[in-house]
């Protein structure tokens, strides 16, 4: 069997969908937002960092100017973020847009490796993620996060975007999940090496009236 790497956007889509997937929303039916995801354009999955950062991207103010929004939003206090800089968010989601980018068919090797911070554990770092692509993550659900449950449903609905337009199929799927997965939980051994207490915050379930609280102040916060 051929090993089917995903590209860049590819990867990054496919994370998007698995976040959506987690959410609260599409876990009781509503799947509202996770087809307005699945309408994306290919072009739309560049993430919003601010291009100091991405140097080998072409400077664009309206990224900067998205980027500053959406660090406002997740140091405000909705995500927890409130004690860690402006400076180790965007570090670390450098980190590891630029590590998705190392296990992606379109890799360019001439990108040097970056450092990562140390305040962050992966579920912080696929909340940050999720934010930077247009995502509204509101909890996340660790042990069922990188299910392969449903993958054939799901490679149906994914099959729908522009990003597959060669299609999709569930062993795809496992195999990019399982990638990306590693990838994450490299991220967390990481963390507990260097003795970092990982917060349990980002497990919790929060109720229907503070979901939607939540997500309502990001969309006027951000715009997104």
């Amino acid at each position: 069997m051929v090993n089917r790497r995903f590209s860049y956007h590819q990867n990054l889509f496919l994370i998007a969908c698995l976040l959506e997937r987690n959410s609260f929303l599409f876990q009781t039916g509503d799947q509202r937002s996770f087809n307005d995801v699945l309408r994306r354009k290919a072009a739309d999955w560049e993430p919003k960092i601010g291009n100091d950062t991405l140097a080998w991207k072409k400077r664009d103010q309206k990224n900067n100017t998205t980027w500053e929004k959406i660090a406002l939003a997740l140091t405000g206090g909705n995500y927890g973020f409130r004690t860690i800089s402006l400076k180790d968010l965007r570090m670390q989601l450098a980190f590891i847009l630029l590590e998705i980018q190392r296990i992606s068919t379109d890799f360019d090797i001439r990108i040097e490796r970056r450092e990562r911070t140390q305040n962050l554990d992966a579920q912080e770092t696929l909340l940050l993620l999720g934010v930077s692509l247009g995502i509204r993550p509101l909890r996340l659900d660790p042990p069922n996060f990188w299910s392969f449950k449903g993958l054939d449903e799901l490679a149906k609905l994914l099959a729908q975007s522009p990003v597959f337009l060669d299609g999709i199929s569930a062993c795809d799927l496992e195999q990019a999940i399982t990638s990306l997965e590693l990838l994450f939980r490299t991220l967390d051994s990481q963390s507990h090496e260097a003795g970092l207490n990982v917060p349990m915050s980002l497990g919790k379930r929060r109720s229907d009236s503070d979901l939607h609280r939540i997500s309502k102040k990001l969309r006027e916060d951000t715009g997104i």
